[in-house]
């Protein structure tokens, strides 16, 4: 059985929220009178579901908990529920994982009946797990997932209400695993790396968090450094990481298990390969660095490389390992940053001598190695020297497992030293040492104008772009020096650039014609370091134009609509300020697609490429729609010019061969100005968002439901599917009418807009409340509001409300009366094929007609919660009834209020009479029962002809002072009563009458004598009773004894003297219990309850209510709530702990359960009943 602390806390309180809801709360629910007509739905009803553990093993029970709320007391409902799989799709744009079910079981289904009579009802429903995982030959079960509950509430085969529960896990096993780690040996005192990998079967869906504990574990076998870490995730794959730190030296392995935190289940179990913890000399802070004498070397040069090493342990010994290797360079998004790191280690080959062939002299040449030292100070340095070979790797050989290796030679390339010290063969620290070039050339070079031609006062942006042999790697500084020469060869302008960077050398320059004309610009690239001259490039002509611009100038384009449809024309108002005027200025546009994304909490709407289109034998330049050009002059410096962009028809093939066609979509435009075909300097600019065409492709009207009782609301949920993605453009309204089939009256309607950014449109949902029983259908409209175009009309299918109900109790009544030898009647009132949980009552008049008129001669009621047994009996004696030669009885047997059956036969055959002349004398006191005013006189008093006895002339009748323990035999001894009102202080609750009893004055400290004497304010009081079982139950009104629950143990409270500080524990066995419960605030102030974060309320006054809760056999659960209630002015809090036991019980007194009924006391500090004060 789960713990209580491995339960979510969701779960601890849900039964008690549950339990809570089905009886002191019912108070705050609207309640139904019941008629004959009454319908079958309160149209309120509201269900809530779940599972008590978020994990059940295979082959277990779930406990499926359900309350529905606001029934109608005269309808029979069920519940119908169904165990689903559940699947997570991971939503980018929203950034949340939506779930849904993806597989259904039906067999883990079925329908619970929960009868009639209850506002309220829990079940508490113990579902059989059909098992995993064989689902061959039709087997019933299946795979372990993540699962859920589809729960409908239903009455006349009609979905009323839904929910699903949240997901809990059914069977947890694991499938693969590993652990990553380096498989080398350490040195005492180091961590080692664990990364563990434990792949589930399903995805968690944080539905159950997991422990990974991973431990080393030392020569001896035992466990150390034990580190865990708690993984609760979406997906199917745990991987925590570890760093563990060995305490000995020898042979160690890392071993890691996953653990199910819901029931503390060692899930899975895995090793790593042992590795040597070596005791050894070294500080734990040693360094390593390279620096070569030079960046850049030729070929048959020497490289001189200076290794220091720094922070040694003096006297030990340790390895320099050291291989050069080609420079990798790559960007790392994470750090926005280039990282440097060693390529493939350096290496060329030497050819066979064919002269010597008894010898092979062929080898491949590395520059690698390894040097031993022991330091005798804390610094010490290596110098390494190597002879590099000629130029330049054009001849390539095979060399054994080496592949093709340059000959004797290397190419030019970038190049670093890849360095390690390390001591017992374990790795200290590691570093690459600086960069160097080897050799290098210019292979190609390009070099371009941004735009061929430029007005005057425009710079032309020269793209001078070099291609070495060599990557640079932020090695080398290059100059790269333009010039800009005008048609006669002058020099008018030139730059100067310095380039160190990643990659192949490259500037844009800009350069300053001082005229119209020609020029072009000339390039050089010279290498820093050694000043060598690279190579020389020149470009093409650029023309510089004489004209007219202020170089500032700026446009918006905006359309006059923001939807056209085909076959129209787009008016553009292009608004331009800072312009020159009488210069002809051109705008060109081109169409772009829109399209809207979801970032960070945010919706961001941007131009995304071009829309989609075909054109067949139309000119491009007739295809003005997606792109074209507008020319204008301005006559003053802020200036407005008005455009048409005609739309074309859509879509289809038209006359010789010409066809068109373009998508339906939400666009915009973007812009730039030019001069005489000079794009200037200004922005582009993108127009406001508009749509071109646009219709709904389909539409789907989604019902709650087809079928209705009275008082249930229709539903409506309407998807319509447009041709294109909205992204925020056009508004949409959706009109929906609620229409009477029978004579197409619209009853009602309901009128919503929509704005948002994908194609379908959904609004919020609309609600009818059909008016009675018929026929009725919706229709529903959707409307572009930009032009008032309607552009779909949906009509669904009919709803039938069936007619109203009465109550469908099959109660049946039956009255037999007998004559006791004392000449009184005796009848007997017998009721079956009750329903359980319903609140029955039987009321009686018994007739005197002997002269046929019918006098009342006595009259009554009992009522009653019916049990599981479905009958019940009521024993009516009236040995004081008066004589009568003809009394009837008549009896009528009601349910909420409704009268099912009556038995009012006073024909003289009914066997509902008798001849009624009793002769009882009960208390022997000499007086017959039908003239005994004091039916207990205590026997051997002498009494009057009312058969009342006052022994001792005191005024108090004997059996009273015999109750109230004053002598009834002595005039001097009387009852005390304090407040006159003619019950004694024994008897009497209030002994002031100032409507708090004696023992709340007692606990709050006020005087319970003094009626000006009271509590100001005061917790709510409650009183409730229960039965278990078959037995079925008194109303509240009706009952006394053990029945009424002892009171909430308060832990904590504001009230002084009021907490406890105790935590109940409390165990229930399964079973049906039915519940009563009257709650009243005795300063008539609202209660609000809270369990565990979850307030119920506030409710206002006496609350008065019944239900029925129903904990199934094999139920193996525990619950803890945290509670607290107030009334606004004083709070008292507890924390309850109910274990739900899987043992049913048979007895109709249980203690456990008392206790458990008492946590239902959460309105009140004690459940003894008071009489209002104001009564």
């Amino acid at each position: 059985m789960p713990s209580p602390n491995n339960l979510s806390i969701r779960r601890q309180s849900l039964l008690l929220v549950f339990i809570l809801l089905s009886s002191g709360l019912l108070g705050i629910f609207p309640v139904q009178p019941a008629d004959a007509d009454s319908g079958r739905s309160t149209g309120a009803e509201t269900l809530t579901v779940d599972v008590l553990s978020d994990y059940y093993d295979r082959g277990t029970n779930m406990t499926l908990v359900a309350t529905s709320s606001n029934l109608d007391t005269t309808a029979e409902y069920s519940l119908e529920y169904s165990l689903c799989r559940a699947t997570g799709t991971w939503d980018d744009e929203m950034e949340v994982m939506n779930i849904d079910c993806s597989e259904w079981f039906e067999q883990v289904s079925d329908i619970v009946d929960l009868g009639s009579g209850n506002q309220v009802s829990l079940k508490a429903t113990s579902v059989a797990d059909t098992g995993c995982c064989d689902t061959i030959n039709g087997a019933d079960n299946f795979a372990n997932g993540t699962m859920m509950f589809l729960v409908n509430l239903t009455s006349q085969g009609i979905t009323i209400a839904s929910e699903m529960t949240d997901v809990f896990a059914l069977g947890s096993e694991t499938g693969s695993m590993h652990l990553g780690v380096s498989n080398e040996d350490i040195l005492l005192g180091m961590d080692y790396a664990v990364h563990a990998f434990f792949d589930l079967q399903y995805w968690n869906l944080q539905v159950l968090p997991h422990t990974v504990n991973c431990s080393l574990i030392d020569p001896n076998g035992t466990a150390i450094d034990s580190t865990q870490e708690i993984w609760n995730g979406d997906y199917d794959i745990v991987d925590p990481y570890f760093e563990l730190k060995a305490t000995g030296d020898g042979m160690h392995y890392p071993s890691c298990d996953l653990i199910r935190n819901a029931d503390g289940a060692l899930l899975a179990t895995q090793t790593g390969a042992a590795f040597n913890v070596i005791d050894s000399d070294y500080s734990g802070y040693e360094t390593v660095s390279g620096q070569t004498d030079t960046i850049l070397y030729e070929h048959n040069d020497t490289v001189s490389l200076t290794v220091p090493l720094t922070n040694l342990f003096v006297g030990a010994e340790y390895v320099l390992t050291y291989s050069m290797c080609y420079t990798h360079v790559y960007y790392d998004n994470n750090i926005r940053d280039y990282v440097l790191e060693c390529g493939s280690d350096v290496s060329y080959g030497l050819l066979d001598d064919p002269l010597t062939a008894t010898v092979d002299e062929s080898e491949v040449v590395t520059f690698q190695g390894a040097v031993t030292f022991t330091p005798t100070a804390s610094t010490h340095v290596e110098q390494l020297s190597f002879t590099l070979p000629g130029c330049c790797g054009k001849e390539k050989a095979q060399f054994n497992n080496s592949g093709m290796l340059s000959v004797n030679s290397l190419e030019n390339d970038s190049l670093t030293f890849d360095l390690d010290i390390s001591t017992q063969n374990v790795s200290l620290d590691t570093d690459i040492s600086n960069t160097f070039i080897l050799g290098g050339e210019v292979v190609s070079d390009h070099i371009h104008y941004q735009r061929d031609r430029i007005l005057i006062g425009m710079n032309s942006i020269t793209h001078s772009r070099w291609t070495l042999d060599t990557t640079n790697s932020f090695t080398l500084s290059y100059t790269i020096q333009c010039s800009l020469f005008n048609s006669t060869g002058d020099a008018v302008d030139n730059r100067t650039s310095t380039w160190n960077h990643n990659g192949q050398p490259a500037v844009d320059v800009g350069l300053y014609p001082p005229t119209p004309g020609s020029f072009h610009s000339e390039c050089s690239l010279t290498r820093d370091l050694d000043g060598k001259y690279m190579g020389f490039q020149t470009s093409n002509i650029i023309t510089v134009l004489d004209e007219n611009y202020t170089g500032n100038e700026r446009h918006s384009v905006t359309t006059d609509s923001i939807f056209y449809p085909h076959n129209s024309s787009i008016e553009l108002s292009i608004q331009t300020t800072n312009m020159y005027p009488d210069t002809t200025y051109t705008l060109e546009y081109d169409m772009c697609s829109v399209k809207t994304k979801y970032e960070d909490g945010v919706f961001e709407t941007f131009c995304n490429g071009q829309p989609s289109f075909y054109a067949n034998n139309i000119p491009v330049e007739n295809q003005t729609l997606l792109s074209g050009s507008i020319d204008f002059t301005p006559t003053s410096s802020t200036y407005t010019e008005v455009a048409y962009i005609p739309v074309p028809e859509c879509c289809g093939d038209f006359a010789n061969n010409v066809s068109w066609w373009f998508e339906n979509s939400s666009v915009a435009l973007k812009s730039h100005l030019f001069i005489q075909g000079v794009k200037l300097n200004s922005p582009q600019d993108e127009s406001n968002y508009f749509g071109i065409g646009g219709s709904v492709e389909e539409s789907v009207m989604l019902h709650s439901s087809f079928q209705l009782l009275p008082n249930m609301n229709v539903i409506i949920d309407m998807i319509w599917t447009l041709d294109h993605r909205n992204e925020f453009i056009q508004t949409y309204q959706e009109q929906c009418n609620f229409i009477d089939a029978s004579n197409d009256t619209v009853l009602d309607s309901k009128s919503s807009m929509w704005n948002h950014r994908p194609e379908q449109v959904n609004t919020i949902n609309s609600m009818f409340s059909p008016p009675g029983e018929g026929q009725y259908y919706v229709e529903c409209t959707l409307t572009r509001v930009a032009d008032s175009t309607l552009l779909s009309t949906h009509r669904g299918d009919n709803i039938t409300v069936l007619p109203p109900l009465g109550n469908q109790d099959d109660a049946t009544l039956n009255v037999n009366t007998m004559v006791k030898p004392d000449g009184w009647g005796l009848v007997l009132v017998s009721m079956a094929e009750l329903d359980a949980g319903q609140q029955y009552s039987i009321t009686w008049d018994v007739l005197d007609t002997t002269s046929g008129s019918g006098i009342v001669m006595e009259s009554g009621e009992y009522a009653w919660v019916e049990g599981t047994d479905s009958t019940e009996m009521k024993i009516l004696e009236f040995n004081a009834l008066a004589d009568s030669s003809f009394a009837c009885i008549v009896v009528d047997l009601k349910a909420a209020g409704e009268v099912l059956v009556s038995l009012n036969d006073t024909s003289s055959t009914s066997n509902l009479c008798w001849i009624q002349n009793s002769i009882a004398d009960l208390d022997s006191d000499g007086v017959y029962d039908k003239n005994d005013e004091c039916d207990a006189t205590p026997y051997g008093s002498i009494v009057q002809s009312n058969g009342c006895s006052d022994t001792d002339l005191d005024g108090w009748d004997d059996s009273v002072e015999i109750d109230c323990n004053s002598d009834f035999q002595n005039p001097t001894s009387v009852p005390v009563d304090y407040d006159q009102d003619g019950i004694c202080d024994v008897l009497d609750d209030d002994d002031d009458d100032d409507g708090f009893t004696d023992e709340i004055e007692y606990l709050r400290g006020t005087n319970p004598y003094d009626f000006n004497d009271f509590p100001i304010n005061q917790l709510p009081v409650c009183t409730f009773y229960y039965t278990l079982e078959v037995d079925g139950m008194p109303s509240a009104n009706a009952i006394t004894g053990e029945a009424e629950v002892s009171t909430l143990v308060i832990g904590s409270s504001s009230v002084p003297n009021m907490g406890t500080g105790i935590t109940p524990i409390f165990t229930v066995p399964s079973g049906n219990y039915f519940i009563i419960v009257t709650c009243q605030d005795l300063d008539n102030d609202p209660v609000t309850i809270s369990v565990n974060d979850v307030v119920v309320g506030p409710a206002l006054g006496e609350v008065t209510a019944s239900a029925m809760i129903t904990l199934s056999a094999d139920v193996s659960e525990s619950v803890d709530a945290n509670i607290t209630w107030d009334d606004g002015t004083n709070s008292a809090t507890t924390i309850v702990t109910v274990n739900l036991e899987n043992i049913p019980t048979t007895s109709t007194y249980l203690p456990g359960f008392t206790a458990l009924i008492g946590i239902l006391a959460l309105l009140g500090a004690t459940v003894v009943s008071r009489k209002s004060r104001f009564e």
